[in-house]
């Protein structure tokens, strides 16, 4: 009875989950890459948009040219973007350009064939809990971070990270 009562429950959220992403829009970051957002980004600087939603979660999307910032190109980060050292300046530089976030320790990973992190935190300023999931293709690294307020939701996170497509 449990199992069947908690399928239940599961199902209606992943329902209600996909009906509340089923209206948000395509955004194409780039050529490679893209995902889908609440509603038409704003520009926040040459590097990230923003699109929020109407329970005020808001959805960050950056993009990096390694190659022209760093000077790393593509056959370079194959390598060297799978180390502990390359994870940990990442995170570093990220809190030092970031002011009012706080960011707990970065996560290296493979995400369909490319190297991908995660990190959670908080943005002080708004109490509100940050989940960070970034990846590399090519020479570019593209960030897709979710500010969810204090007692709402993260759930909308998981379909924006599940949305992005390299093609």
């Amino acid at each position: 009875m449990k199992k069947t009562l908690l399928f239940l429950i599961t199902g209606v959220l992943a329902i209600t989950v996909a009906h509340a992403q089923s209206n948000w829009i395509d955004y194409k970051i780039d050529a490679k890459v893209s995902v889908k957002i609440p509603a038409a980004p704003r520009t926040i600087d040459d590097f990230n948009v923003m699109s929020t939603d109407s329970n005020k979660t808001v959805y960050v999307i950056g993009l990096v040219d390694l190659l022209k910032s760093e000077g790393t190109d593509s056959l370079t980060l194959i390598t060297k973007s799978r180390t502990v050292e390359y994870a940990n300046k990442m995170r570093d530089e990220l809190v030092k350009s970031m002011p009012g976030f706080q960011l707990g320790q970065i996560v290296t990973g493979i995400w369909k064939d490319y190297t991908c992190y995660h990190m959670e935190g908080v943005y002080t300023p708004k109490n509100a809990k940050v989940y960070m999931f970034l990846f590399i293709v090519g020479s570019k690294l593209y960030s897709l971070t979710a500010l969810v307020p204090e007692n709402v939701s993260n759930q909308g996170k998981d379909a924006f990270y599940a949305s992005a497509v390299v093609n």
